[in-house]
């Protein structure tokens, strides 16, 4: 963490980053499952395709394979989607959402990238936060 006081620490959330890069997780399927992140993959790299971005042949392995079995297969694609949603902000195809309003700090905080529209959630959503803040 930066000690500089004109720093400001920034987080994703990872539901609006899939749209950012174009997965999009039907009903019935989720990020859970390793078969549904290796579907997701063909989107992750057409993004990365149509943007010039280049994976690590270990990364590219991970992504194709779901990011494997275990549990921390959805962590570790949900970062991968983070990272790829921080190149649409810098790379400028995303605003960086703005400051932050007295609402979205009630809510749970600034979300890098996150439009006002993102930040409307589902019930499903407000019980993960509700969880996350506890």
């Amino acid at each position: 963490m930066s000690t500089s006081a004109s720093s400001e620490p920034s987080r994703l959330y990872p539901q609006e980053a899939y749209a950012h890069v174009g997965v999009h997780f039907p009903p019935g399927r989720s990020k859970r499952a390793q078969e549904d992140r290796r579907t997701a993959s063909a989107a992750v790299l057409a993004w990365a395709k149509r943007y010039g971005v280049i994976f690590s042949g270990h990364a590219r392995e991970q992504l194709l394979d779901g990011f494997g079995p275990s549990k921390s297969g959805e962590d570790q694609f949900d970062a991968l989607i983070g990272l790829l949603s921080m190149i649409e902000v810098v790379d400028g195809r995303r605003r960086e959402g703005g400051l932050p309003t007295a609402s979205t700090v009630a809510w749970e905080g600034w979300n890098l990238g996150q439009t006002a529209a993102g930040a409307a959630l589902t019930p499903r959503q407000k019980a993960f936060s509700a969880r996350d803040s506890a």
